[in-house]
């Protein structure tokens, strides 16, 4: 068998000699581990209606939970508050439907300490009847300074109703390492 295949540990960069191994993933007994630590996964999303605000960067007001292993996601707050210090794979979508031409919008990952660390920006333009999304992904480093937390904001140009559910508006935030 070659080196590392069907083996699940990640190399450093240098040498590529194990740093660490992943276990008990797939597993019905908890979260996968990383060298003994348990390793979050949760995704939430907004299910309730919503009427954007135009014009200013407001937080992405999620309100479901639709799994989190490690029980980090508050949605009072509407962020995930890291466990510990790490690598953080992000994921962030929003949707709207049919929107007046000549809109725009665009979404931040943030963490507490760090501010603002990715932002992808969806634009629409000239045509009515358009769907108007943006999608978000960043690996980010996190929790060096505890309390963190990882949030996500949007900025439109158009005061009106996106599409509500999990496949629309959500966040999925995995600690990778």
């Amino acid at each position: 068998m070659m080196p590392g295949v069907g083996q699940h540990n990640m190399g450093n960069w240098q040498g590529g000699s194990p740093v660490g191994a992943v276990s008990g993933y797939p597993s019905s007994s908890g979260p996968p581990v990383f060298d003994g630590l348990p390793l979050g996964t949760a995704r939430m999303y907004r299910n309730s209606p919503l009427t954007t605000t135009a014009g200013s960067w407001q937080i992405i007001p999620f309100d479901t939970i639709q799994y989190d292993t490690l029980g980090r996601c508050n949605l009072t707050t509407r962020s995930y508050n890291v466990p510990s210090a790490g690598l953080y794979l992000v994921v962030v979508g929003f949707l709207f439907g049919t929107i007046p031409a000549a809109n725009s919008l665009a979404i931040q990952i943030s963490t507490f300490n760090q501010g603002v660390v990715s932002q992808a920006m969806g634009v629409q333009s000239g045509v009515a009847g358009q769907e108007l999304g943006a999608i978000a992904t960043d690996m980010v480093q996190a929790g060096q300074s505890l309390p963190d937390n990882i949030t996500a904001y949007y900025f439109t140009t158009y005061a009106g109703s996106p599409l509500l559910g999990s496949s629309y508006i959500y966040m999925a935030v995995t600690q990778i390492g």
